[in-house]
């Protein structure tokens, strides 16, 4: 499909949650706290993560753990964030959510923390949340990303309960079947289902992804236009570092299902993350193969 169409939609769900006819939107916020960058001296509290309640006993010698990867340099100190951008539970983020894999309608994060809000656009109630180790880690990603001289770039959309998805995705498809008379409901679906998710299969549901770019304010770019900017470029080839993936990269439209997404990207954790950028492979392909070895 034309790329407009996702253009057109796209711009659509921004326009519906930055502007008075949010209000018709199910309201996604919650009371969460507030990542809040730290101080000099200070740190943020480090993710606890489960202990097994009984060690097993060894009945052999343990293998040798391969060498950590190396920490990245980066021009910010982000030293209070590193246990948020590679998370002691490495395989804990590689959910996978899309239109053969769904996750509950009740389903809720249970940990959501806003955003700040010099990171993400605030605009009346809405406000973006993230899980607490993901948005961790898009702080850091957004602070290294200023620390470079890019500081016009805001997470627009995060967390998407499963009825502001409905909502969004049937407002969409009446909007194609209001622009052409002639499609059928099923032929305005399949075209929708190109760029939005259905209810129920939308990873935004998981408060491990944002949509982030810098023509939230430009009524005269599209969103396809960010991915002509330095700061996408930056991105692009250094998300890995904090752990996020470009989710639908271009060439992967048959896996993914959906068109190229330039603003769309997903935390799984450095070391996952690290090896899908250096592979190539969409977060499908990379599941597949993992569960393969």
């Amino acid at each position: 499909m034309k790329s407009s169409l996702k253009t057109a939609a796209a711009l659509l769900a921004l326009l519906l949650l930055l502007s008075g006819c949010a209000a018709n939107i199910p309201a996604d916020t919650t009371d969460a706290p507030v990542i809040v960058p730290p101080g000099p001296g200070e740190t943020l509290p480090v993710p606890e993560t489960a202990a097994p309640e009984t060690e097993p006993a060894a009945t052999e010698p343990p293998e040798t753990e391969p060498p950590a990867d190396e920490i990245p340099t980066f021009k910010a100190d982000l030293s209070a964030y590193e246990a948020y951008m590679a998370p002691a539970d490495r395989d804990g983020y590689l959910l996978l959510v899309n239109k053969t894999h769904p996750i509950a309608a009740d389903s809720v994060p249970a940990d959501l923390v806003y955003l700040p809000q010099e990171y993400a656009v605030y605009t009346g109630e809405w406000r973006a949340q993230m899980t607490s180790v993901a948005a961790g880690a898009y702080t850091a990603m957004l602070t290294e990303l200023c620390a470079n001289g890019y500081t016009d770039v805001k997470s627009t959309l995060a967390y998407r309960s499963y009825a502001t998805q409905s909502y969004l995705y049937h407002n969409y498809i009446a909007e194609e079947m209001a622009k052409n008379p002639a499609l059928t409901k099923e032929e305005a679906r399949a075209i929708v289902e190109t760029y939005s998710a259905p209810p129920g299969t939308s990873e935004h549901q998981t408060g491990l992804c944002t949509d982030m770019h810098n023509v939230y304010n430009r009524p005269d770019l599209e969103l396809e236009d960010f991915e002509k900017t330095d700061a996408y470029l930056w991105l692009r080839d250094n998300c890995w570092k904090f752990g996020f993936i470009l989710r639908f990269p271009r060439g992967k439209e048959a896996i993914t299902g959906y068109q190229f997404e330039c603003w769309h990207f997903r935390f799984v954790g450095r070391y996952h993350a690290k090896r899908i950028y250096d592979s190539g492979l969409c977060l499908e392909e990379y599941l597949e193969q993992l569960n393969k070895n």
